[in-house]
């Protein structure tokens, strides 16, 4: 992907550094197929845009991936003076969109694994989150401890529910019927309790 800075009123972009490329060099890339994105406002873009062009302003340019059809296509950033469309390369650089021919390049990262001896003793920290605690022991990265069975990620699959409604249905049932058995325990106390006042009387 390329960052464009334009000049409207020289009618050409400067070449600058290099992830900019002058006016023929961009013609060639868009008539090969090249995807165009005006990162100006929207007003600015009905003013006057190039043809083809897509209007994606700069703080929208997460929405790339909604209009890209594939992934090994060249991307053309361009604004008015340059600064939006710096800002709009650096956002796609972070996205994933770091080589120069526009394709998807692998990062070469790898998620982390880890595994407890009692996740339950994890602490719930909000939005998915939990920390380590003494009860749940330290964390043990996968791919660096012995001994360890390791996961599986699996696509194209669902999953499971971990909740048997049949068997929360009964232990409901139960709580209910344990509840009401003490609601009646304690009103039988009472009735028993005012009935040993009344004797005293």
């Amino acid at each position: 992907m390329f960052c464009r800075r334009c000049y409207r009123n020289r009618g050409y972009y400067k070449n600058s550094s290099q992830n900019e490329i002058n006016f023929e060099q961009l013609k060639n890339m868009v008539s090969k197929g090249a995807i165009l994105i005006d990162v100006r406002s929207p007003q600015e873009y009905n003013e006057g845009h190039l043809p083809e062009a897509l209007n994606i302003p700069e703080y929208e340019i997460r929405k790339v991936k909604n209009e890209m059809t594939k992934l090994n296509q060249q991307i053309v950033v361009y604004c008015q003076y340059g600064g939006r469309s710096r800002e709009a390369y650096n956002m796609l650089r972070k996205m994933g969109y770091t080589n120069a021919a526009g394709t998807y390049v692998d990062m070469n990262q790898t998620i982390g694994l880890f595994q407890f001896n009692n996740p339950s003793g994890l602490e719930k920290t909000g939005t998915n989150l939990l920390a380590v605690t003494p009860a749940s022991g330290n964390a043990m990265n996968e791919s660096t401890t012995a001994n360890l069975t390791k996961s599986k990620v699996l696509q194209k699959y669902l999953e499971g529910s971990n909740v048997q409604v049949a068997d929360e249905m009964v232990n409901l049932i139960i709580a209910q019927r344990a509840y009401q058995l003490n609601s009646k325990a304690i009103t039988t106390s009472d009735e028993m309790l005012e009935q040993a006042n009344n004797l005293k009387r």
